[in-house]
C-alpha cells in the first residue's frame, strides 16, 4: 500500500485539527480513531475511541461537526472556551477528591 503526498497531508491536517480540540489520531485495528488527548475532554474515557473511521476524510468530517457544535453552543451565549475550561477543571477536582477519599482500590468506581 503506497501514501501519495495528497494523503500524508491529509493525515497531518487530521493530526493538527485532531489536536487542537483536545483529540490525538491512532490506527485501531484498521481503522482510524481519535481518543482524548493529555488531560483534555475528561468525562471521556481514555481506552475508548470516540470516533472511527475508515478513510482521513470520515475522521475530519467528525471533527467539523465537534467543532460547528462547539460554535454553535458559542453564539447562543451558552458558553465560552473558559466556562468549558472551569467545568473541565471543577470535573477533575471531584474525581481527584474521590480518588484521595476512596482511595486507589476504588479508581474505577469514581465518577
Amino acid at each position: 500500500m503506497s501514501t501519495t503526498l495528497h494523503q500524508y497531508f491529509a493525515v497531518e491536517r487530521l493530526n493538527r485539527e485532531a489536536e487542537g480540540l483536545g483529540f490525538v489520531v491512532r490506527q485501531n485495528y484498521n481503522l482510524l480513531a481519535l481518543f482524548p488527548k493529555d488531560d483534555n475532554l475528561p468525562l471521556l474515557a481514555r481506552d475508548q475511541a470516540v470516533a472511527t473511521a475508515e478513510t482521513v476524510e470520515e475522521l475530519a468530517a467528525f471533527l467539523w461537526g465537534w467543532e460547528r457544535s462547539r460554535d454553535y453552543l458559542k453564539m447562543l451565549r451558552l458558553v465560552n472556551d473558559q466556562k468549558i475550561q472551569r467545568r473541565e477543571q471543577d470535573y477533575r477536582n471531584s474525581r481527584l477528591a474521590a480518588l484521595l477519599e476512596n482511595g486507589i482500590s476504588d479508581i474505577d468506581k469514581v465518577e
